[in-house]
């Protein structure tokens, strides 16, 4: 389905195929009517004969269908801009009181209610020179960038005193939060994409559905993380301590898990395809229906046959000698490359 935007650009293309096609065929005519469409369309008839109004009275008035045209789209762009004035107003408003309680003793709650700040629906800003831009600003919502980013930095401020806050779906991606605290932090659906976490205490963190993707967890405490269903894909989780961590269906897609603790973590149905996990701790941790296609495991301690003998596929699975002899007598079919 075409935007208006599009049908315009199509009207305006045929629009100049047509004239450009008449200058081919009549140079003359071609002439003539681009000169007639100028003065007629254009409003310079109109305007001339105000200023020097004709002796005799014409048998056809003047155009005025651009000044029409231009009122409208001044009235819309005006409407356009009111509706976006008042809307970021109302959201500086409701910001500045979240500052402000910032300093008292329920600074925490006021730490909860900025995801919220940052998800309200915000019209994008018209511009007088950009007919798109007043049209979108009619039609679509947004989030007001300006407060976003303040909202983030306002967050990386407050890093070492985020313990139990409610972040829940918090856009915070780029976000620097090294040696944070972020112990019992609700962040379901937050969003913290390319998040520098590195070193942050993440203990007993609640993440469901969580966005991880190429986030820098090196070193960080996950121990007891709810990360059911998050996406850590390409993140950094070198050295990261995972045990007890609930990682079912979660995406651990070419994730870097050196030397990583994942004593008895849950990673069941979880995919770690590519991962590398060359020297990580498996002892006790839950494989059931994990993808491990390519992935790396070699040098990894505490990994039982009979756990991995639950896992989905082993394609291209890099293990130990032994364990990997021991695993194509009792599982051979997990080496077999996958028909999915």
């Amino acid at each position: 389905m075409f935007q208006a935007t599009d049908s315009i650009a199509v009207l305006a293309g045929w629009i100049i195929i047509g004239m450009v096609s008449l200058f081919a065929i009549n140079f003359d005519r071609g002439k003539k009517f681009l000169l007639w469409i100028v003065w007629e369309l254009s409003g310079l008839r109109f305007i001339r004969e105000k200023i020097f109004p004709p002796r005799t009275i014409q048998a056809r008035p003047p155009a005025t269908f651009i000044f029409w045209l231009l009122g409208a789209y001044l009235a819309l762009f005006g409407w356009a801009s009111i509706k976006y004035e008042l809307t970021i107003a109302g959201i500086e408003k409701r910001a500045n009181i979240v500052f402000l309680q910032l300093s008292s003793p329920a600074y925490k709650k006021a730490l909860g209610r900025i995801p919220g700040l940052q998800h309200l629906p915000c019209p994008p800003e018209p511009r007088l020179l950009k007919p798109v831009s007043v049209y979108r600003s009619l039609t679509r919502t947004t989030k007001y960038p300006q407060m976003v980013n303040l909202l983030i930095e306002t967050i990386e401020d407050w890093k070492k005193s985020l313990d139990t806050v409610k972040l829940q779906r918090a856009y915070l991606p780029h976000a620097r939060l090294w040696e944070a605290d972020l112990q019992k932090v609700n962040l379901k659906n937050a969003e913290l994409r390319h998040a520098q976490l590195w070193d942050a205490n993440l203990q007993n963190v609640i993440a469901w559905d969580a966005d991880f993707e190429n986030a820098n967890l090196k070193d960080a405490d996950l121990r007891g993380a709810d990360l059911r269903g998050a996406n850590l894909k390409n993140a950094n989780l070198k050295n990261a301590d995972l045990k007890d961590a609930d990682l079912r269906n979660t995406c651990l897609i070419k994730a870097d898990l050196r030397d990583a603790n994942l004593k008895n973590a849950d990673l069941r149905e979880a995919s770690l395809r590519q991962a590398n996990l060359t020297g990580a701790v498996l002892k006790g941790s839950r494989l059931w229906n994990a993808d491990l296609r390519q992935a790396n495991l070699q040098g990894a301690t505490g990994l039982q046959p009979e756990s991995l003998a639950k896992a989905q596929d082993l394609y291209q699975a890099l293990l130990d000698p032994k364990i990997k002899t021991r695993m194509q007598k009792i599982s051979p079919h997990l080496f077999e490359e996958s028909k999915r």
